[in-house]
């Protein structure tokens, strides 16, 4: 059985551990370590999910039964009333399987509580893979950009919302 839950305080230690299994071979794959990195999404710490909590974020964790399989999260932006997707991760194993996309739709739906006027996410660009993905969703490539904090270049997609506001977003 599947369940969504808002996640707690005392949730940051499970959220920032299926983060960090979920993009350790991303890690890899770019040749990432936490010593030359360590604010990589792969080396997640409990301090900085309860950070981006303590500053407004709202994060779903995904359970099957009674485990913890994937989490994400979000943020409104209430001057530009953009919503932004973060840290969409689903603990290998599960992957395949359609977490990702429920993830992102939950998410997409609690978004669309608010007036927002589009949803925004970052990808690593190299990983065509998955910006086909987020295509398939419905996002759009809106820019690419290099950060001097990271070794490779960033693509924002973005998907615009049509006053689609769903009003029945239920969390358990």
């Amino acid at each position: 059985m599947l369940q969504f839950k808002w996640a707690k305080s005392s949730d940051s230690e499970r959220i920032c551990q299926i983060i960090r299994v979920s993009f350790q071979k991303q890690a890899e794959e770019l040749g990432i370590t936490p010593e030359k990195y360590p604010n990589f999404v792969a080396f997640e710490t409990a301090e900085r999910v309860q950070s981006r909590m303590n500053q407004g974020d709202k994060a779903i964790m995904l359970f099957l039964k009674d485990k913890p399989i994937g989490t994400i999260s979000y943020s409104v932006d209430k001057e530009s009333w953009k919503g932004t997707i973060k840290r969409l991760a689903v603990i290998p194993e599960y992957r395949g399987n359609g977490y990702g996309q429920l993830l992102t739709n939950y998410a997409e739906g609690a978004l669309k509580e608010h007036p927002v006027t589009c949803i925004e996410l970052s990808i690593v660009a190299q990983f065509k893979g998955l910006k086909e993905y987020y295509q398939s969703l419905g996002y759009a490539v809106r820019e690419s950009k290099r950060f001097a904090t990271l070794p490779f270049e960033v693509l924002f997609m973005e998907k615009k919302i049509k006053g689609e506001m769903s009003g029945n977003t239920k969390f358990l």
